[in-house]
């Protein structure tokens, strides 16, 4: 019964995807059109970190009989130093500088091009590795593990490799229908499975970055630096005009071991029994359909509907298997030129869902009490005092044997033991209904060899969705391994490194000691406008050298209200967001400049500098405490008192107003 239960679910979801298979065979059966045989490689500039090697000139080609293969690769040698690139502080220590390398070695071998005239199979690797000068293992560690003590948890532990380790950041096959089913068909329609990037337009509603997510919500991340492990079934169904991609990922897999579904993962949820059971992976089902219309008169114009939906089940938002995610966009991407003017454009939607389930926040930690002795003390039990109760063999019988599920009431009776006020997090759910825009254009004055670009972004934003526990409609823009840095318009800091603090909108009335609030951050593309220009400058008496000098200047706002932040420099607990003023929505100012020179042939050197101004929202929230906050968990209350640190200095410690400035120089070499 249970496999057939497996087959409905799997049939619905695959209902799409049925669709669009039935008509790839109808459309394979009748094909009277020529196959392009042209590949793209996603590149979305250096964050991406992606080769592009489409220029025979740079690879090394084996031919025999029907089989050709090809090696070809990069090295890149980098050195970036930052400026107060992380709190915009002066009074911080944030001066720093580092060697980044990173070497590529890319294999490809393709068969069937002489008998069917099209690759019937081609098989593409990606072996990196990368390294930073003098940093035993920075990029290689082994996933973290939870140590614990007696059902207490002692935090996480990793251990990292004391050698650069190399991975394949891209193995993949890919054959085609026809050659297998002995059609013969002008179209050509493929199979392509294993490790590779994917993405949607720009990259925005869904782009190429395997485990890259928004920080606040229950999905999958982890630093993969790697292509997303799926399937895609592609072709064209009007030569040079239209084209098809079904695509489906296991993002995370949660269902490979008995130990996997019957476990005790789920010990925190207040109902249920506490293993995971069957069909909790992390999967993500896409298509997409690619049109071009091109005339002497029309100029180019192609255009690319797309849909996405990637359910998530046993993510985490406080505790691990806290949440159920279902997110998902549909969207446009245009792009038209026609002699020297470009434009193009992307608008994306969010639908589905994230559900929070019922937990009980009580934990257990280790601690010392008056007398300096350790011991054990729930984090959310509290006495009479509103003090923390500590774990003894009486307690316990109270404690963890309780069905009492209310907050703030007593747990027994005459016991004098109470459940916080917040000691029990409600179920909710968070709707999606957020949504994002962009749109850019260019013109190339070719006499003066000059390229004005210009661009604007718009994305939704909102307050945090897990500050009411409440069902509710979020109109913030979720994207999902999204790292876009521009097109018409690069941005290096905000866009790029994405390390500067971005405080969310602060909510009104908010205090730190009262309400333990503390100001998220935010490092995805949500809650902002963008709006920039950009000059491209290729001398012609330098084009055999490939000299190019890009300026981009931008300008950011935040969409969503947020509460200015207050310090009460007479009393600590008082700090915290205005009840009725609010912040500026001016975030600031980024200039930068690139510029690329080829040396030799293939070897190229590359460079950029970039300034970011705060604007009037980073003075309207200055001082705010955020994620790594030193002020607040470097220090007890004692040592702060012993180095002067208090309320009167607290904007020495905390997020700033003054710039930053990044630079980064690469020697690049292509092969």
């Amino acid at each position: 019964m249970w496999l057939l239960n497996n087959i409905v679910v799997n049939f619905k979801k695959g209902a799409t995807i049925g669709t669009f298979l039935f008509l790839f065979f109808v459309n394979l059966s009748a094909g009277d059109f020529l196959y392009d045989d042209k590949k793209s490689i996603e590149n979305l500039e250096e964050v991406k970190s992606q080769i592009e090697n489409t220029n025979d000139e740079h690879l090394l080609t084996f031919k025999k009989n029907d089989f050709e293969a090809y090696f070809a690769g990069e090295s890149k040698t980098e050195y970036l130093c930052y400026k107060d690139m992380s709190f915009l502080n002066n009074e911080i220590p944030g001066e720093f500088g580092y060697f980044k390398e990173t070497i590529d070695f890319i294999f490809n071998i393709a068969y069937g091009q002489k008998k069917y005239g099209h690759k019937a199979f081609e098989f593409h690797s990606d072996l990196r590795s990368k390294q930073k000068w003098g940093i035993v293992g920075n990029y290689r560690n082994t996933s973290p593990v939870e140590i614990k003590l007696n059902e207490v948890s002692l935090g996480e532990h990793e251990h990292k490799s004391s050698r650069p380790v190399p991975w394949f950041k891209e193995a993949w096959m890919q054959f085609s229908f026809n050659s297998v089913l002995g059609i013969d068909s002008k179209k050509i329609h493929n199979f392509k499975l294993g490790w590779f990037p994917f993405h949607f337009g720009r990259g925005i509603g869904f782009g190429p970055f395997y485990a890259t997510v928004y920080e606040e919500f229950g999905l999958f991340s982890y630093p993969s630096e790697a292509g997303a492990p799926g399937i895609n079934i592609n072709g064209e169904l009007i030569k040079d005009k239209l084209s098809y991609d079904l695509y489906y990922s296991k993002l995370e897999d949660k269902s490979a071991w008995i130990s996997d579904i019957f476990n005790t993962v789920k010990l925190h949820h207040v109902a249920g029994v506490p293993w995971r059971g069957v069909a909790k992976d992390d999967e993500l089902w896409a298509a997409r359909l690619k049109a071009k219309i091109e005339g002497e008169k029309l100029g180019k114009l192609e255009f690319e509907p797309y849909i996405y939906f990637n359910e998530a089940s046993d993510q985490e938002v406080e505790v691990k298997n806290d949440t159920k995610t279902k997110l998902g966009a549909y969207g446009l991407a245009l792009e038209y030129q026609k002699g020297n003017f470009e434009c193009g454009g992307e608008v994306a939607f969010n639908y589905g869902s994230e559900k929070l389930y019922n937990i009980d926040r009580n934990k257990i930690e280790i601690t010392r009490d008056e007398n300096g002795y350790l011991g054990e003390q729930y984090t959310y039990v509290l006495d009479a005092d509103s003090k923390n109760v500590w774990r003894t063999s009486d307690n316990r019988q109270i404690v963890e044997l309780s069905n009492n599920y209310t907050n703030g009431s007593e747990i027994e009776i005459g016991s004098g033991i109470y459940n916080s006020d917040n000691r029990f997090r409600p179920q909710f759910k968070n709707k999606f209904n957020g949504w994002m825009a962009v749109v850019d254009a260019a013109y190339t004055i070719k006499n003066w060899n000059l390229k004005f670009g210009t661009e604007y972004i718009y994305a939704s934003g909102d307050v945090n969705p897990h500050d009411s526990e409440v069902d509710k409609s979020y109109k913030g823009f979720v994207g999902l391994h999204e790292l876009y840095t521009g097109n018409k318009v690069k941005s290096a800091i905000i866009g790029g490194e994405r390390s500067i603090m971005i405080p969310e909108s602060l909510p009104a009335g908010k205090r730190e000691v009262r309400d333990k609030f503390r100001a998220r951050n935010n490092s995805t593309l949500t809650d902002m406008h963008i709006f920039g220009f950009s000059v491209t400058w290729s001398p012609e008496r330098l084009k055999k050298r490939k000299f190019e000098l890009n300026p981009n200047i931008l300008f950011f706002w935040k969409d969503h209200d947020s509460y200015k932040y207050i310090i009460d420099l007479s009393d600590e607990s008082n700090n915290g967001t205005s009840d009725t003023e609010k912040a500026k929505k001016f975030i600031g100012t980024e200039i930068n400049l690139n510029a690329s020179y080829n040396l030799l042939k293939d070897l190229t050197l590359k460079g950029t500098i970039a300034m970011f101004f705060p604007g009037g929202f980073y003075h309207d929230v200055k001082g705010v405490p955020i994620k790594k906050d030193f002020y607040l968990d470097s220090l007890t209350l004692e040592q702060r008192q012993r180095y002067g640190i208090n309320s009167s200095n607290i904007e020495n410690y905390r997020l700033g107003t003054d710039n930053a400035i990044f630079g980064k120089i690469i020697l690049l070499y292509k092969f």
